[in-house]
């Protein structure tokens, strides 16, 4: 039967047979090659029908895909009376009229929806193995180490949480023994390699830290191909991967596990398989590992010398720019500075201009003879006894006052300005008085300008004589 069975197949459906058949442990080629037809000879799709049909339903599965992927031509080692006798045996099957069918397919069909629609809930909230949309590969390991802890207990190895590559990966990088463990929920050996799996030796043995150990229901898609990547003849497997220099390498493998020790004796043997390929590589892979932590100190090192660097760069730039900005400060000190003695000297070269004009105006005008006779001391102590006109203004006071210097360098024959008669006060200046006009005895400050200057005194009885001091209106400074 097997030979009419691989007869009729080409190189490629062979393969694809022997997949099937080596994932899912089934013995019945006939069941495995009409599977196989009914998904087009895609092999992971046909894996998926399998585990997805109950276990009690089977029988019927072969014979709804062996009718799907049977041909309509006669078989070449089929006579015509032969394909006479299986028509007439078909028609003999096809059921007449019955009542129990009729009134039985309401539940039938109430069944069929009940199904449809948990299989629907469970395809939404991710539960079922196989989805035709695919699981994510890191989920599925996680899904594997909740439906193993939930089975078999707390109790195992530490499981990778994450896809068989990325397994491969950290054992690569961290120079460790990566234990590939492949079985199939399914599998009639599953219950026992669990036991063994949670056995405390087993646990405790591969728990340490020069081991990666990943694990994969064949079911999944990632735990599949890692099967045909590791070339697992049958389930469950065990592969120990070693570290190398080229990356990792097959050391040994369990095909299939023997019941025959029970949970006890296979925990003893994979711990065995572990063990010899351990003791084989281990010197390799503990230089390997030495070599690469002194790799790794190098680049610490490395890594550690280049922060400080960066680290001295950072002062050295806040340093610059602190120092940058302190001589922008200086800087702008300089030209506030230089701004302001300019506009002083400005201010001072438009007072003394102003001055000038002033001390013009007083030789134009007759406020400066008459019978009032004041005598003036100013701020230096000096005293001055000068004639007022009794038509003079308290102005002309502070004028007289305000041109001291100016009258006494153009008496020296100074003309800073050109002749004196010219002489204009400068555009935009206001000129502000830093003084005042005061009598000691009795005590009266004369600050209205405008006023008459007859007016002014007279009722303090200081007309027509009167000495008046000068006193500032600031106290001097010690540059002063």
């Amino acid at each position: 039967m097997a030979d009419d069975v691989l007869a009729g197949l080409d190189d490629s459906e062979r393969q694809s047979l022997h997949q099937f058949c080596q994932v899912t442990n089934v013995d019945d080629l006939g069941l495995a090659t009409g599977v196989l037809r009914s998904q087009q000879w895609n092999v992971q799709q046909a894996i998926q029908q399998y585990y997805e049909e109950p276990a009690g339903e089977r029988t019927g599965l072969r014979q709804r895909t062996t009718g799907a992927g049977s041909s309509s031509e006669t078989p070449p080692d089929e006579t015509p009376l032969d394909e006479a006798q299986r028509e007439i045996a078909a028609e003999a099957r096809q059921p007449g009229f019955a009542l129990a069918p009729l009134l039985a397919w309401p539940f039938a069909l109430a069944l069929q929806l009940a199904a449809g629609v948990v299989q629907m809930v469970l395809r939404l909230l991710g539960l079922r193995r196989i989805a035709a949309v695919g699981v994510p590969e890191a989920a599925a390991a996680q899904g594997f180490r909740a439906y193993f802890e939930s089975r078999f207990g707390q109790r195992h190895p530490p499981f990778y949480d994450g896809t068989f590559a990325d397994a491969q990966a950290a054992a690569r990088r961290e120079q460790r023994y990566l234990v590939a463990v492949l079985w199939s929920r399914e599998h009639d050996d599953a219950e026992l390699l669990g036991r063994a799996l949670a056995h405390e030796d087993v646990a405790a043995y591969l728990s340490q830290a020069q081991f990666v150990v990943w694990a994969g229901d064949a079911g999944d898609g990632d735990a599949y191909a890692a099967s045909w990547e590791l070339g697992a003849a049958a389930f469950p497997a065990i592969a120990v991967l070693a570290p190398g220099r080229g990356g990792l390498r097959l050391a040994a493998r369990m095909d299939g596990v023997s019941a025959a020790g029970g949970a006890d004796g296979l925990a003893r043997a994979v711990v065995r398989l572990v063990e010899a390929p351990v003791a084989r590589h281990g010197r390799g892979v503990a230089r390997q590992r030495q070599a690469q932590q002194g790799r790794e100190a190098e680049r610490q090192l490395r890594e550690q010398q280049n922060a400080a660097y960066e680290a001295s760069l950072a002062r050295d730039r806040e340093r610059a720019r602190a120092q940058q900005e302190q001589e922008q400060r200086e800087q702008r000190a300089r030209e506030q500075a230089a701004e302001a003695a300019r506009r002083e000297e400005q201010l001072a070269q438009q007072r003394r201009q102003w001055q000038w004009a002033a001390l013009a105006r007083l030789q134009r005008t007759d406020a400066l003879q008459g019978e009032g006779r004041l005598s003036l001391r100013l701020e230096g102590g000096q005293r001055v006894v000068q004639a007022f006109s009794p038509a003079a203004r308290v102005q002309h006071v502070f004028d007289f006052v305000e041109t001291r210097q100016a009258a006494a360098e153009h008496a020296a024959g100074a003309r800073p300005f050109g002749e004196l008669d010219a002489v204009e006060a400068p555009s935009g200046y206001e000129h502000a008085y830093e003084f005042a006009l005061v009598s000691q005895f009795p005590r009266v400050v004369f600050g209205d300008r405008d006023a008459g200057l007859r007016d002014a005194l007279a009722p303090h009885g200081l007309w027509p004589s009167a000495a008046l001091f000068v006193e500032p209106l600031y106290e001097p400074s010690d540059s002063d």
